[in-house]
């Protein structure tokens, strides 16, 4: 379940910020395991929400919630540049 995927990041955070003893070092890798059917693709979701019938200025503010999403990766601390998706959902 995604939830459980959630606590178990959350819990794996919190005990490598947290960290204070020992010389052992510890580190988290995230890897993507979703399968090509996880995806939504934004012209696909405006394309259902148009014929579900919502009004136009709902699907815009949702469009313009998903499309405009910028992301940065933190690696040793450091953030990444910028960069934004360009297809879909996950």
């Amino acid at each position: 379940m995604i939830s459980d995927n959630i606590l178990i990041a959350y819990e794996l955070t919190h005990y490598l910020l947290n960290k204070r003893e020992g010389e052992l070092g510890y580190a988290a890798l995230k890897l993507d395991m979703s399968k090509v059917y996880d995806r939504v693709e934004w012209c696909f979701l405006e394309k259902m929400m148009r014929r579900l019938g919502f009004h136009d200025s709902w699907i815009g503010l949702i469009m313009e919630c998903v499309s405009t999403v910028k992301y940065r990766v933190k690696v040793n601390g450091d953030l990444s540049n910028i960069f934004v998706l360009q297809q879909g959902l996950r």
